[in-house]
């Protein structure tokens, strides 16, 4: 059970470093910027906020980029992602490109993601 613990610590430490750039540990509680948003972690949290409000939504958005983004350590990490993808939109037909921010939860040491939230932005 103490190898577990330690574990999964390491797993949380490692996902943290890698989406923080590394420099401190984020405070409890508080939100710390991510500086790499192009970290390939990063990218995977944001595909997989976009597919989950595909599925929850049934529309089709595309992730186009990561705009910024903040870690938070809770019960695991929380990522709030200021996001931009496309969908088709219901006048032109045409890829509308907008703004939304999501917040998805990381648990690593048990492979758990939740999307809480996925919200338009007006920027």
């Amino acid at each position: 059970m103490r190898s577990l613990l330690v574990l999964s610590a390491l797993l949380l430490s490692a996902a943290l470093s890698s989406a923080t750039g590394g420099d401190s540990p984020p405070k409890l509680g508080g939100w710390k910027p991510i500086e790499n948003l192009s970290d390939p972690y990063v990218q995977d949290i944001a595909s997989f906020a976009v597919a989950e409000n595909n599925k929850k939504e049934n529309s089709a958005l595309k992730l186009s980029r990561v705009v910024s983004g903040k870690t938070q350590v809770v019960a695991g990490v929380n990522y709030r992602l200021i996001i931009e993808a496309s969908g088709v939109s219901g006048s032109g037909g045409g890829a509308t490109a907008r703004k939304y921010q999501a917040t998805v939860l990381v648990k690593p040491w048990n492979k758990f993601r939740e999307l809480i939230s996925f919200l338009q932005v007006k920027y």
